[in-house]
C-alpha cells in the first residue's frame, strides 16, 4: 500500500510548513486527491503532527467527489508519543 508521510506542525485547521506557510486541511486534500486517484483510491496518509487526526476533515465533503485518501494515521490532540512512533525508521521502513 502506498503511504504519504507528512511530518510538520499542525492544528485543527491545517498544517504549517517549515517555510511558515499554512496549508488548510481542505487545501491539502486538493493537493493529495489526485495522488489518491492515480493510485486507484489506495493512498494511506500518515500525519506526524499535533492534531494529525484532524486531517479527517478532508473526508468531510458535501458532494460525491472522490476522497483524498483511503486510510489515515494521525494523533489526537498533541500526542507526541504517537508522532515519535510515526517518524521512527521502523515504522517508515516496515
Amino acid at each position: 500500500m502506498p503511504i504519504v508521510h507528512i511530518s510538520s506542525h499542525g492544528d485543527v485547521s491545517g498544517i504549517q510548513l517549515s517555510s511558515g506557510e499554512v496549508i488548510t486541511w481542505q487545501e491539502l486534500g486538493e493537493l493529495i486527491g489526485p495522488i489518491n486517484a492515480a493510485l486507484n483510491g489506495r493512498l494511506i496518509l500518515s500525519m506526524s503532527c499535533c492534531e494529525g487526526y484532524a486531517a479527517i476533515r478532508m473526508a468531510f465533503k458535501e458532494d460525491d467527489s472522490p476522497l483524498p485518501y483511503f486510510a489515515l494515521l494521525g494523533a489526537l490532540n498533541g500526542q507526541l508519543g504517537l508522532r515519535q512512533r510515526l517518524d521512527s525508521p521502523s515504522f517508515i521502513t516496515g
